[in-house]
């Protein structure tokens, strides 16, 4: 026969009794973790049914949860000492350190970190006596704390670096010589105000060669074309710059007058116009 899996639950610090909600959430969250762990060691399925067989009001309040088949007539013991086991070295190893525990999904990974929360926000203590071999895992503030925090590393989403092809607007932010002649250009990103760092090839260089310095130097928007190199999402850490675009000064763009035809239609109406587009008698 099994043992049983012995919860204590103490309230604050004051001896005060912990709340409905506390208790209740705890029970919920240490169960989920038995039963998530169970559904990832098997066949996605839960055969083990956990039934309260002794609870106590002393202080702490105790409850005794003890393992029973789903189906009649079906031997789960192996199972739950297996289950049993593997929730406990779980539970002690991310409290030791942020390394995904075997049988650990996310959900199980978000019941463990609630669990925690509890004690650091409230709760004195949680224990939990496996039975069998397993021993006892005792919470406290402590190792609450240390516990979500490598629980939340472990949630937080993993982002690759990556790349892609693309262009950055801005304004010069330094120059630099590299020591193995590679140039550094930085420059002042015009949309966000982030300072990026351009690593110029032969050909950006030549294209800053060919500029008057002032030109650079006094404020005139920049195009850099090339690899965009991301750390993660709209976070950019440098571009392989290709080509730099000194970008025209303001006087130097057209006006208005220059840029409208008085003959664009050659002497045709708008709705003549368009008609003529349409029907392609247009020349």
């Amino acid at each position: 026969m099994v043992q049983p899996v012995r919860f204590r639950i103490r309230g604050s610090k004051d001896g005060e009794a912990p709340t409905v909600d506390d208790f209740a959430g705890q029970l919920r969250d240490l169960i989920g973790i038995i039963k998530g762990v169970e559904r990832a060691s098997g066949d996605g399925e839960n055969l083990i049914e956990w039934r309260v067989t002794r609870a106590t009001t002393n202080s702490p309040i105790a409850i005794e949860a003890t393992p029973f088949p789903r189906e009649a007539g079906v031997n789960i013991e192996a199972r739950a000492l297996n289950v049993k086991a593997m929730a406990a070295a779980g539970l002690a190893s991310l409290q030791s350190g942020a390394e995904r525990p075997v049988c650990f999904d996310q959900d199980v990974l978000a019941c463990a970190k609630r669990l925690a929360g509890r004690v650091s926000d409230g709760l004195a203590e949680t224990v939990i006596d496996w039975g069998d071999e397993a021993g006892e895992f005792n919470l406290t503030a402590e190792g609450a704390g240390q516990l979500a925090d490598h629980v939340a590393t472990l949630l937080r989403p993993h982002v690759e670096a990556y790349t892609e092809r693309g262009t950055v607007e801005g304004y010069h932010d330094g120059l630099h010589p590299h020591t193995r002649g590679r140039h550094e250009l930085f420059i002042r990103s015009r949309r966000t105000g982030q300072r990026i760092k351009c690593i110029l090839t032969t050909e950006a260089a030549r294209d800053i060669a060919r500029r008057e310095i002032a030109e650079v130097f006094s404020g005139r928007r920049l195009q850099v074309r090339g690899t965009l190199h991301y750390r993660r999402p709209h976070d950019l850490d440098h571009i392989q710059a290709e080509h730099v675009r000194v970008m025209p000064d303001r006087q130097e763009l057209p006006d208005l007058k220059q840029i409208i035809d008085p003959d664009f239609t050659g002497g045709l109406g708008t709705e003549d116009y368009l008609r003529a587009l349409r029907n392609g008698r247009l020349r």
